[in-house]
């Protein structure tokens, strides 16, 4: 088993972050050690004086990715108004994409759809807005309101991401037995080959319960 990280390892990790050295990678860890030893606060303060650093650093792409990472550590402690703020500070239209997905993610994770969804809608690139909306809708059928998971799954512009979360809506119906529903979804998958297992599934928990 991992030796649990000290305090002193974790005063000493954000000693070492610097305008040179601010990468996602670095407020991952910041993140994981912070969860171990449950110090919320110390991330917090160190996460407001990265913040300050990241403003600092003169290459907009390194600067874009130091504050997508902060914007993400902070939707992972549910501090969403930091989150989006920072958030809305990224210059670079992938990063700004990539943090936004992360907030729209934590949204979900707390089952607060309407606001994962507004976040997922102000995702600039497509593939990750798309990628968003597939994971919230994910989420909401996991809960079983498979009305709104197909609601969201409809908003979702990428083809194949679209006919995903469809699929697993689909699957997650005939586990509860609800295959009238089921079939319903499935016949909305775009893609024959996903469309055709999604009925293949759907056929075989069917003979399961007769």
């Amino acid at each position: 088993m991992a030796q649990k990280p000290t305090i002193e390892q974790f005063q000493e990790l954000f000693k070492k972050i610097d305008k040179s050295v601010v990468t996602r990678d670095s407020f991952q860890e910041f993140l994981d050690r912070s969860v171990v030893l449950g110090l919320e606060r110390i991330m917090r303060e160190a996460l407001n004086s990265a913040k300050e650093i990241a403003s600092q650093i003169t290459i907009s792409y390194r600067r874009s990715e130091a504050l997508a990472a902060i914007a993400a550590a902070y939707a992972q402690v549910q501090d969403f108004e930091r989150a989006r703020e920072i958030a809305s500070q990224i210059p670079d239209g992938y990063e700004r994409s990539e943090a936004l997905a992360a907030i729209a993610a934590a949204y979900a994770q707390v089952q607060d759809f309407e606001r994962a969804r507004e976040i997922a809608s102000q995702i600039p690139d497509g593939y990750e807005r798309s990628k968003a909306f597939a994971d919230i809708a994910a989420q909401s059928h996991d809960t079983q309101d498979f009305d709104r998971a197909k609601e969201i799954a409809s908003q979702i512009i990428d083809e194949y991401q679209r006919s995903t979360a469809l699929a697993a809506i689909a699957a997650q119906s005939h586990d509860t037995q609800d295959f009238d529903r089921a079939k319903e979804i499935a016949s909305q998958i775009t893609i024959s080959y996903r469309r055709s297992e999604a009925f293949a599934a759907i056929a075989a928990a069917y003979a399961q319960v007769q």
